[in-house]
């Protein structure tokens, strides 16, 4: 039976030969990413030998630098940042496995070609007991890039262009010219379409990301990379002219537009990173803009560092410095910008953050927050920054 990568993956972990999607599976994870919401919250240790890492994220809500994880999970060092990232730059995500996660865009392990599938609130507790997790098998979307991005138009700007009512609660299968994309690209497009309700997002494995996971100390033995079969059945299927796409924004949960149509919207919060990021690209690309700049009047620009390396990447390079000089606080890495106090803010912000009350919100790329964060309004980058 034809099967697409997910359904190959969970195949495997539920021990069958085929899977369809709607069926439910009883599916044993190569791993299980958790963060301070699950020690804080009691869960129970695991007894079945399901592999389990706590990454602390002091940014959780109710977590903080002095959680501490269960009896038998393995633990990495606090002030990581955001879990899903954190794993992957340790070398923990591996193509072709099952990862499970109890926190948004654990999804976006499939940048490295695992698929991640999220578990609900109290989910990796029932997982530690049980020893599996029952799920079920999802739709699967195939979306195919041609050609290349043309600057200044970015990932977001796909993700924003391909609308999420077409794969929501879908795997989706990026094809065609991913080796155009570098894995911060790649990273950054599987958390925006996690976060806007895909099930998974999965890229394939080629020689770029051999390359990135041999640096991890991961060789070419440790993982199969699965890939979907030619007569695979797909729910639908998507293509994107790359050099067609534009600078694109989402008004809260309206459907994205050119950035061009929102031009004048005035703000006073700008956010670049948190769960999908930022990563060292998108830090630089801000810097470049802001260098020599300040950010205007009443405008607050924070600046969420994907992880602890790329803060020390961008502390290195000088990128920090650059973004403070213009005005911008660079927090701890983490994922939760939220946490600070944004009532009846007008935000701009690289993510699809869950909906606040009293908070305007458009989402629009690294280059399209930082350019507007000098203007004080929404500013299109292609007529250059604020």
């Amino acid at each position: 039976m034809p099967m697409t990568v997910a359904e190959k993956v969970l195949a495997r972990a539920a021990g069958t030969a085929a899977v369809s999607p709607g069926q439910v599976v009883r599916a044993v994870p190569d791993l299980v990413i958790v963060h301070d919401a699950y020690p804080r919250g009691g869960g129970r240790p695991p007894g079945s030998g399901v592999p389990m890492v706590w990454v602390p994220e002091p940014g959780i809500v109710g977590g903080g630098l002095e959680a501490r994880p269960a009896e038998g999970v393995g633990a990495l060092p606090a002030g990581g940042g955001a879990c899903h990232t954190v794993a992957m730059e340790e070398g923990l995500i591996l193509p072709s496995r099952l990862v499970l996660g109890p926190v948004p865009h654990v999804q976006a392990c499939g940048a490295v070609g695992a698929l991640g599938m999220g578990l609900p609130p109290g989910g990796a507790s029932c997982l530690a007991a049980a020893g599996f997790a029952e799920l079920v098998v999802p739709p699967s979307v195939r979306v195919v890039l041609r050609r290349t991005l043309v600057p200044p138009a970015s990932v977001y700007d796909v993700a924003l262009s391909l609308g999420h009512e077409a794969y929501a609660g879908c795997a989706v299968e990026f094809h065609g010219s991913v080796g155009t994309l570098s894995m911060d690209d790649r990273l950054t497009l599987a958390s925006i379409v996690a976060a806007a309700g895909a099930a998974a997002a999965l890229f394939p494995v080629d020689h770029a990301r051999r390359e990135w996971l041999a640096l991890r100390g991961v060789g070419p033995d440790s993982y199969e990379a699965l890939w979907a079969d030619v007569a695979a059945t797909y729910e639908r299927e998507l293509t994107l002219d790359l050099r067609e796409v534009v600078p694109m924004g989402a008004l809260g949960h309206e459907p994205a537009v050119p950035v061009r149509d929102l031009r004048g919207n005035p703000v006073d919060l700008a956010i670049i990173g948190g769960n999908g990021g930022a990563t060292r690209e998108e830090i630089a690309s801000a810097a470049a803009v802001l260098g020599g700049r300040k950010v205007a009047p009443g405008v607050r620009l924070v600046v969420v560092p994907g992880s602890g390396r790329v803060l020390v990447d961008a502390m290195a390079s000088g990128h920090v410095q650059v973004l403070t000089r213009a005005g911008a606080w660079v927090t701890p890495p983490g994922c939760d910008p939220w946490a600070l106090g944004i009532e009846g803010a007008r935000a701009i912000s690289t993510g699809p953050w869950p909906q606040r009350p009293g908070v305007t919100q458009i989402v629009a790329s690294p280059l399209t927050v930082a350019c507007t964060a000098l203007a004080g309004a929404v500013v299109d980058p292609r007529e250059g920054p604020g």
